[in-house]
Order: C-alpha cells, then structure tokens, then sequence
C-alpha cells in the first residue's frame, strides 16, 4: 500500500512543530524528516522530540532524509545518521549516490561506490534499517539505467532508490522507468514543476501524469510512501490542495489494482 506523506524540507524554514500541524489538517500520514535543518545527524535529543510529536499526531516516520552522500561523506560521518535515524524510529535511510553524473563517472568511481556503499548497508543492516538512494542529477542515480547498474554492483537486499520525476522526460518514458526500477523501489517524492524544472507548479496541473505513475506504483507488493516534496512559490497554503490531488490519485490507483 502507498501512503500519502510529506517531506519536511518543503518548508525548512517552518518547525517541527508546524510542519505536523500542516500535514495533519492536510490528511497526510507521514513525514520524512530532514537532516539538513529539522533533524541534524547526531542530535539525538531533537530526534526523540521529533518522534515523539510526529507519533503523537498519529503519523508515521517513514524514512530520515539524511544528506550523506557515498563517497563524499566521511565514513566517520555515518554513524550519527545511523544513530539518529534509530532514534526516529523509522525504517529507511535516504542517501546519495556520490556527486558525479552517470555520465562523468569511471568504471573506478561506480566500484568504489558500490563497494562503499555495501558497507554501509551492513552497518544499517545489524539495526534493520534501509538506505535508499535519492533518484538525482549530479550524482550516479540519475539515471534508471545507472541506477539499476550501481544496485546490482552492490547486490544488497538492503539497498533500494527512490524515484521521482526526472526533469525534461516524457511522462511515456517517465512511466517505463518507474516499471524498471519497481523490484528495488524505496518511496516516491512527489512533485509538480514546469518542464525546464525551474518553478514549481500546483500538482493538480500534472494529475494526469501522476495518477499513470501512481498506477504503476501501486503495483509493487509491500508499504511505501507517496512524498510530497515541494510546493508552488514555498507556500503552506498550497500544501492542502496538493495532499488532496495525491490523496484521490492513490485511492484511484488503489481501487484500480483491485479491479
């Protein structure tokens, strides 16, 4: 099942404490938090507090979104974001596939990435956590091709991506990726911009290509989450309108599966 959520780093400048609120009212279920400003890597003490009132709302923690990027990253600097995911509770660590394109990358490169990055997943797999990678420019899952290439590199049931729209794509290939990258599918970021991707635009302008997306989607078996990531000119007041396009898509997909 795929559950409607937020990503926190949609409205950085807001706290925790309102984010909930936002999110609550807008009928989402969960939040994956940031670990840019809302919850820093290694601040245990807002993690718990976090946890602590995202729960009392009745939401989910889904995922951290950390920023820690494979190979770029100290390997010191990994252990904070294990322990603060821990202290979320949740199940899945996003991180980054480096910061070079698929395009620029070596052989060289993608290995030490892969075998980077399988050593951190056995670190995240004695706590049974995830890590998954953002779906990216500028990094080596910026492709459905290399993506699929690094995973199978790594060839770790506990690594998976994320996927969101690539900028520019047709939504006919936009949709065939999706299918491709399915079977190792962490959660979705969910946004609306305009094809240059240079402003973002209210997702019910987009719903069509969505509710396709959502359809494919849906079929994968387990739970996941549909996060929406970014909203028209940062404004919180677009975030109810938009949580009820993706709510409806989701129903909609959902009852189509069933058919």
């Amino acid at each position: 099942m795929i559950f409607p959520g937020l990503v926190s780093v949609t409205f950085r400048k807001l706290s925790p404490e309102e984010i909930i609120r936002l999110a609550s009212a807008a009928g989402l279920k969960g939040i994956e938090w940031g670990g840019d400003v809302h919850v820093p890597p290694g601040r245990s003490d807002i993690a718990r507090q976090v946890r602590r009132l995202t729960q009392e709302a009745g939401l989910q923690l889904p995922s951290y979104g950390s920023y820690y990027s494979v190979g770029v990253s100290s390997r010191e600097e990994f252990a904070p974001v294990l322990d603060t995911a821990g202290e979320l509770g949740v199940g899945t660590i996003r991180i980054w596939a480096g910061n070079q394109g698929s395009s620029q990358a070596s052989a060289d490169y993608r290995q030490r990435l892969a075998d980077l990055t399988r050593q951190l997943a056995d670190q995240a797999a004695r706590r049974e956590l995830d890590l998954a990678f953002e779906f990216h420019g500028g990094s080596l899952t910026d492709t459905v091709d290399s993506t699929l290439a690094l995973l199978a590199a790594i060839n770790h049931s506990r690594v998976k991506t994320y996927w969101q729209v690539p900028a520019g794509m047709p939504i006919a290939d936009c949709a065939e990726g999706l299918k491709r990258v399915l079977s190792a599918l962490a959660n979705i970021h969910v946004g609306s911009w305009s094809s240059d991707r240079k402003e973002r635009r209210p997702l019910a302008e987009y719903e069509a290509a969505w509710q396709r997306f959502l359809s494919i989607a849906v079929t994968n078996p387990g739970d996941r989450f549909a996060l929406l990531e970014f909203v028209c000119n940062d404004d919180p007041a677009m975030l109810a309108p938009d949580a009820a396009v993706l709510r409806r898509l989701l129903a909609l997909a959902s009852d189509q599966k069933q058919q």
